[in-house]
């Protein structure tokens, strides 16, 4: 998937061919669609404060399969926002306590 995410907040590090680019008199991160190429943002306390994701994104390309937008899938908590192969944006979480694990999975309407 090639894209552009405008206004990327929080950023640690780029990887691959990420990188920041000039378009329509604003900056914003490239990523080109090949493996490895992701942007890497500081550690946020999930479970200490409150959190909202807010992202503008422009496809160059068709999708040829689910690609992440924002991830932590580290564990106890993890959750996953994306997009489906079909365009849909999907997102993921879990909880594991005890060798228990909780799971919610919420897409939106076919496109």
């Amino acid at each position: 998937m090639e894209s552009e995410v405008e206004n990327i907040v929080f950023v640690h590090s780029l990887h691959g061919n990420a990188k920041f680019v000039g378009k329509n008199g604003k900056t914003v991160l490239y990523l080109d669609g090949t493996q490895g190429t992701y942007a890497e943002t500081s550690a946020i306390p999930f479970q200490q404060t409150d959190l909202t994701i807010a992202v503008w994104i422009k496809l160059l390309s068709p999708l040829t399969k689910r690609q992440e937008i924002y991830a932590d899938w580290s564990y106890p908590f993890q959750f996953r926002l994306g997009t489906q192969q079909d365009g849909r944006l999907h997102f993921q979480g879990r909880r594991n306590v005890q060798g228990t694990s909780d799971m919610i999975v919420v897409s939106t309407g076919s496109r």
